[in-house]
């Protein structure tokens, strides 16, 4: 397809209806309620505490991130936890 046919049908007002529909459908985005079933208020009233599962893999991951960044998280002046 040469690039006037694809230019003429960009200008086209099919494509232009199509770029639309598909603009709709990737930015059709589920409320937060609708999505987890759950009302505005629903965390306010609960009574239960959350529950935090924390894999052996997720915290050594972050011991290595952390340790690689000591240094850039560290404040230098009068700090004991700098070695």
């Amino acid at each position: 397809m040469s690039s006037m046919r694809v230019l003429a049908w960009l200008l086209s007002s099919r494509a232009v209806s199509f770029c639309g529909e598909l603009a709709n459908i990737v930015t059709d985005i589920i409320e937060p309620e609708e999505q987890f079933a759950i009302d505005q208020y629903e965390d306010l009233a609960s009574t239960q505490k959350p529950t935090l599962t924390i894999r052996q893999s997720d915290v050594k991951f972050v011991h290595a991130l952390v340790s690689k960044e000591l240094e850039t998280m560290v404040h230098h002046s009068h700090d004991d936890s700098h070695v």
